[in-house]
C-alpha cells in the first residue's frame, strides 16, 4: 500500500513540473532528459524559389506564357479577380454602378491604392491598359473587350465603360491585369511596376528574377516569407528535374500522377480542382443520339469513376455536366449517373430497344426504319488517356446491348471531323471559363458558325443561358444555374465524364495551410511561412 502511494505521489509531482515549465523547451531533472515541443507559430523571413518559362516580356498584358501569367498575379492586380469558388469579386475597383441596365458602368477605383514604387493608381492607368489589349495584336486578354465599345476616364478615380447592346457577363471582363501608365507608356517592355503582394526587387536576363514584398500595398496582412527566387528554366520538361534535385522549392503540376513527388523526402502536395473538362460529344443529327433514353443510358452504362481512378490514379472529379463542381455556382448535388448496368439496360428496355435479329445490339423501329446502337467513337491518337478511356467506354456499352466501332485520328483531323459535323461521337476536352457560361458549347445559336459541334438545340436552355449570361443580382444568377443544372441533367446533351485535377507541390519547409486553384495556384501565400532550421 505504501509502495503505490510512493508511486501516486512521483506521477504527480512529473505532472506538475511538466505543467509549470510547459513554456520551457527543456526541463533539467537528475538523470533524466524531457523535451516539450511548442506549438509552431509563423514568423516572418525565409525565401522560398519557384520556377518559370522566362517570358519574351515582363508585361502580362503582351503574355501567353503559363508559367509567367502565374507568378504574375503576385505582381499585378485586376479590378475584378475570380476568388477560390470562381466568384467574381471587387480587387482594384471599390465600388460600381450599372446604368441603362448593363449597357453602361461607371467603376469607381479603391481609394489610396498606389503602385510598388509609390506612384499612385488613377484612371488612366486602367484606360491605358485597355488601349494596350484594344490595339495589341495578339494580347491573350482581347476577348475581355469584345463586349466593350467605348471607355474613358471620369476623374482621376474613376472610368466609365459602355457595352454592346447584347451584353453578357458584364464584369466578368474586367478581370484583366492592370498595368501603369507612368513605366509602360515609356517602355512597354520594363521592368514591371505593380499593386500585388509582391514586387520585383532584381531581374538577371536569362536567370532568374528575386521577388520581394510590396509594401506599398494597403493591407493589414503582409506575406510572412520576405523573398522569392524565380528560377528562368526554358524547357518544360527541366522543371520536374529542377524540383527533384531541390533547385525549386515548388512545383504547379497538371500531371496525373503527381504522387511520385512524395517519393522524395519532406515533400507535401496540395491537389486542386482544373477547368480541364473530358466529354463525349454526340451528334444529334444521328437518330440514336436523338432519343432522351439512349444518352442516359450512356451515362448509367459508362463507369466513369473507373476511369478516373485507373487512368488517371483517382485525380479528377467525377461531372454529370460542364459546371465546375468548385464554383458557386454549382448546385451541389451528387451525380444523378453512378454507375449502374442494370439500370441502363432497364432504361433501354422501357424505350422499346431489342434484339430483333438475335445480333447481341441493341435496335429500335422508328418511322418504319430500325436503328441500331451502334456508333463510331473518335478520340486524338496522341492522347494515351483518351485512347484507353475509348477501349474501357467500348466494353462497358457492349455490355448493356451497343456496339462501338474505334476510330484514333489526329488532333487536327478530330477538329475537322467536329466542326464539318461528320462524327457520330468524340470524346473530347475543353479549358472551360470562370464564368460557367456553356453557351459556346449547347446553345442554338452556336450550331451555325460556333462551337455547338452536336447540333444540340433546346429553347428553354436557350432561355436561361441567356439570364444566366445577362443577370447581375448574385441570388437570381445562382438559382439561374440551377435550373439549368436541372435541365441538363434531364437532358444529358453530352455525356459527361469529369474535371481533371492539378497539385502543387512543395517542399516541408513551406508551412502554412496553402489553398492553391486554377486561377491562382499562389492564391493565399500571405498565409505560407517558412519553417527556419534550428541552430
Amino acid at each position: 500500500m505504501k509502495n503505490k502511494c510512493r508511486r501516486a505521489k512521483l506521477i504527480f509531482i512529473l505532472i506538475l513540473a511538466v505543467s509549470l515549465f510547459a513554456s520551457c523547451t527543456q526541463i533539467d531533472t537528475p538523470g533524466v532528459e524531457i523535451t516539450i515541443v511548442e506549438d509552431e507559430k509563423p514568423e516572418a523571413g525565409g525565401e522560398i524559389s519557384m520556377g518559370c518559362v522566362e517570358p519574351q516580356s515582363l508585361n502580362p498584358i503582351a503574355n501567353k506564357n503559363k508559367t509567367y501569367l502565374d507568378i504574375s498575379k503576385l505582381l499585378f492586380e485586376s479590378l475584378f479577380e475570380y476568388d477560390e469558388n470562381m466568384k467574381l469579386t471587387p480587387v482594384l475597383a471599390e465600388s460600381f454602378s450599372f446604368n441603362n441596365g448593363v449597357s453602361q458602368c461607371i467603376i469607381k477605383l479603391k481609394n489610396g491604392t498606389r503602385w510598388s514604387d509609390g506612384e499612385p493608381l488613377t484612371s488612366k492607368d486602367v484606360k491605358f491598359t485597355m488601349d494596350n489589349i484594344k490595339y495589341s495584336p495578339d494580347s491573350i486578354y482581347k476577348k475581355n473587350l469584345e463586349q466593350i465599345y467605348s471607355y474613358q476616364v471620369v476623374g482621376n478615380d474613376s472610368i466609365k465603360i459602355n457595352y454592346n447592346y447584347s451584353v453578357a457577363n458584364p464584369l466578368d471582363a474586367l478581370t484583366f491585369p492592370i498595368i501603369p501608365e507612368h513605366i509602360y507608356g515609356k517602355n512597354p517592355n520594363g521592368i514591371p511596376v505593380g499593386t500585388g503582394k509582391y514586387k520585383i526587387s532584381e531581374y538577371s536576363k536569362a536567370k532568374n528574377m528575386e521577388l520581394t514584398i510590396n509594401e506599398m500595398r494597403q493591407t493589414t496582412k503582409m506575406p510572412y516569407i520576405s523573398k522569392i527566387k524565380v528560377v528562368f528554366i526554358n524547357d518544360m520538361e527541366a522543371f520536374s528535374t529542377a524540383f527533384k534535385s531541390k533547385e525549386l522549392d515548388m512545383l504547379n503540376t497538371s500531371e496525373y500522377d503527381w504522387e511520385k513527388y512524395k517519393e522524395i523526402q519532406d515533400v507535401n502536395t496540395h491537389k486542386y480542382e482544373t477547368n480541364n473538362f473530358d466529354f463525349i460529344s454526340l451528334n444529334f443529327k444521328d437518330q440514336i443520339f436523338q432519343d432522351k433514353a439512349v444518352r442516359k443510358a450512356m451515362m448509367l452504362g459508362i463507369n466513369r469513376k473507373q476511369l478516373i481512378d485507373k487512368y488517371l490514379l483517382s485525380n479528377a472529379t467525377l461531372a454529370d455536366m460542364p459546371i465546375n463542381p468548385a464554383s458557386w455556382l454549382y448546385d451541389g448535388k451528387a451525380s444523378t449517373y453512378a454507375y449502374n448496368k442494370a439500370e441502363a439496360k432497364r432504361i433501354l428496355e422501357e424505350a422499346g430497344y431489342g434484339d430483333a435479329n438475335d445480333d447481341k445490339i441493341l435496335d429500335k423501329e422508328v418511322d418504319k426504319k430500325r436503328h441500331s446502337l451502334r456508333f463510331t467513337l473518335v478520340t486524338n491518337e496522341d492522347n494515351v488517356f483518351r485512347k484507353a478511356a475509348c477501349q474501357e467506354i467500348k466494353k462497358n456499352l457492349e455490355e448493356i446491348g451497343f456496339y462501338v466501332d474505334l476510330q484514333f485520328v489526329s488532333f487536327e483531323d478530330v477538329k475537322k471531323l467536329m466542326q464539318t459535323k461528320k462524327h457520330q461521337a468524340v470524346l473530347t476536352g475543353y479549358n472551360l471559363s470562370f464564368d460557367e457560361d456553356v453557351s459556346f458549347l449547347l446553345a442554338s445559336s452556336q450550331i451555325s458558325g460556333g462551337k455547338n459541334y452536336s447540333s444540340y438545340s433546346s429553347p428553354e436552355l436557350d432561355a436561361l443561358l441567356i439570364q444566366g449570361q445577362t443577370t447581375i443580382d448574385e441570388s437570381q444568377k445562382k438559382q439561374i444555374y440551377i435550373e439549368i443544372q436541372t435541365l441538363l441533367r434531364e437532358e444529358v446533351p453530352i455525356i459527361s465524364l469529369h474535371f481533371r485535377e492539378a497539385a502543387l507541390v512543395t517542399r516541408a519547409k513551406i508551412k502554412g495551410e496553402l489553398k492553391p486553384d486554377y486561377i491562382n495556384p499562389y492564391r493565399n501565400i500571405e498565409e505560407w511561412y517558412v519553417k527556419k532550421m534550428n541552430p
